[in-house]
């Protein structure tokens, strides 16, 4: 997946609009409809607008090089330009698309309608969860249990992460945004590339921290803590000092 790309997409929220194919069937070529997912070419011509539109969770792919425009439901407009061999795995989003360049944009949709979990209500009681040990990627101690979608896999995730008091993180960044909320205890967070706990943030219970993609930030926890963490996988942890990142935590996803 290309970072450009998929970083414009994620910037998309979920609203109410038209089936993409419907908002313009001229623009729209559909290859394959079927219970299980939808193919469909979309072309724009120099100068040509997509009108807002939704789509389902979806894969693209760029069919040629193109210069494009991005308007979300909020008004916020993003320029790209993209490549031909582009793609990637993103969330339902809403947005319209205004080809800004100078050349045809051709894109592949793939829109799956067989999501698990998508569709699909899901309600977990406190004493239903399931505790187990956390990845190696983590201190050890530490554990986690999974509300939703499974961290490894592409789509959005849920999850649940008991930090012991005493916890230290050291600087770290995530290929993705991280949105945490802090259940209980005392989540202390702050941004660097070198740990400095003076340069802190203490987020406390019902306390939010959201941390951008690509962001070097460390975790102290001075307290026992349970995080929940949204995110899309696959969800990595990519710590700064090499030594601590740990092959064998790819199998769970969360490295």
């Amino acid at each position: 997946m290309k970072t450009s790309l998929a970083l414009l997409l994620a910037l998309a929220c979920p609203a109410f609009a038209q089936d993409a194919v419907e908002a313009n069937p001229r623009q729209n070529t559909v290859l394959v409809d079927n219970d299980r997912v939808r193919v469909y070419e979309t072309r724009l011509a120099p100068g040509e607008a997509a009108p807002m539109h939704s789509h389902p969770p979806f894969v693209t792919y760029c069919l040629s090089d193109a210069q494009v425009k991005f308007t979300l439901p909020d008004g916020s407009t993003q320029e790209r330009t993209l490549k031909q061999g582009m793609g990637g795995w993103h969330p339902p989003m809403t947005h319209s698309v205004l080809n800004s360049g100078t050349t045809e944009f051709r894109v592949l949709h793939v829109e799956v309608k067989d999501f698990p979990g998508a569709s699909q209500s899901r309600f977990v009681q406190e004493a239903n969860l399931e505790w187990i040990d956390a990845p190696a990627s983590l201190p050890k101690g530490c554990k986690m249990t999974i509300l939703h979608g499974h961290p490894s896999k592409p789509g959005p995730f849920s999850m649940r992460i008991k930090f012991p008091a005493g916890t230290v993180i050291p600087p770290h960044w995530h290929p993705a945004d991280e949105h945490a909320t802090v259940l209980s205890g005392i989540l202390k967070i702050g941004k660097g590339k070198t740990f400095d706990e003076s340069a802190a943030t203490a987020v406390r219970s019902c306390g939010f921290s959201l941390m951008p993609a690509g962001t070097p930030h460390f975790g102290i926890f001075p307290e026992e803590t349970v995080l929940q963490l949204h995110g899309i996988g696959p969800w990595k942890v990519i710590y700064l000092d090499e030594t601590k990142n740990k092959p064998e935590a790819e199998k769970t996803g969360i490295r």
